[in-house]
């Protein structure tokens, strides 16, 4: 069984850290912590002030809403700041640096770009082509894990554009909260082949969008992370498994930097599907093959 996390605790009064909780993953991998690499957070912005995010390392800001400044990376729906907070939040510290409260995120070391493509939560076409150009032209060569936890309506350009985007850039994108258990389609983006596709299930239902294309399919929770200002909450769909798949290639690629820095998206992803398990479902945060999964353990 290829156990992949294994937390279950109260924010409010201590620590819940996603490090610290993988299990089955090359001992390399925690150690390196994400250090050194990227992850564009592309969704509603971020609620940086939160006690849990104070010290998570925000590379850029780019805001692509119509009508607000490009400098504009706060949210006001939560969506992002709990996203976030997944792959790199560094918790509440104490006077001494330590983490003790909150949330620490898998890779609390990545550096996040906090792409604003939304401001309520809807999203569009126009902002998404925006917010690609930008990391495009800014990060043209460095690996880059872009987080995408949201659903669009297919259109000719911006597959073209998903197709077309340079050979380090990472996408891992929400399948839908669809909970049908008949061969759904996958939402958009997250069926292109480029993409990497993350579901989701819970140990009482089926909550997103399933067949026999979805890469990675992942029970959760409730997954606890941080929610509107500087609370904490409950959340249970793609948006946070997606999370926790670029948090895991962040770690991965920040493991594979330097001699092995040239390692393909190609291969990259083989090695997050040779975690898989091929045993029936059971509780516990697990990767299964075709579709996989990761599974949360309470």
């Amino acid at each position: 069984m290829a156990k992949l996390f294994n937390v279950n605790s109260d924010p409010q009064g201590t620590l819940i850290d996603y490090n610290k909780g993988l299990d089955n993953i090359p001992e390399a991998w925690r150690e390196t912590l994400g250090k050194g690499v990227t992850v564009a957070v592309m969704d509603s912005g971020i609620n940086a002030s939160h006690l849990s995010l104070t010290k998570t390392k925000i590379k850029s800001t780019f805001c692509s809403v119509d009508g607000l400044p490009v400098e504009d990376g706060m949210e006001t729906n939560g969506h992002g700041t709990k996203v976030a907070a997944i792959i790199a939040a560094c918790g509440e510290e104490d006077a001494n640096g330590t983490p003790v409260r909150g949330i620490r995120g898998i890779a609390p070391e990545a550096a996040i770009i906090n792409c604003k493509i939304s401001n309520d939560g809807n999203y569009y076409e126009g902002p998404i082509q925006k917010a690609f150009e930008y990391l495009k032209t800014s990060y043209a060569e460095d690996p880059l894990v872009v987080n995408c936890s949201w659903n669009i309506a297919k259109s000719q350009s911006l597959t073209a554009m998903f197709n077309g985007l340079p050979d380090n850039f990472l996408c891992v994108c929400a399948a839908g909260n669809d909970d049908d258990l008949s061969d759904v389609e996958l939402f958009f983006p997250s069926f292109l082949q480029k993409n990497i596709s993350v579901g989701c299930f819970s140990d009482r239902s089926l909550i997103s969008n399933m067949n026999e294309s979805l890469e990675f399919f992942l029970c959760s929770g409730p997954v606890k992370s941080c929610g509107k200002n500087n609370s904490y909450a409950d959340f249970e769909n793609c948006s946070m498994t997606t999370a926790m798949v670029s948090g895991v290639l962040a770690l991965c690629l920040s493991a594979n930097l330097g001699e092995h820095q040239n390692l393909t998206i190609g291969e990259i992803r083989n090695t997050l599907r040779a975690l898989q398990s091929n045993q029936p479902y059971q509780s516990g945060l697990t990767i299964y093959n075709n579709p996989g999964s990761i599974k949360w353990t309470s």
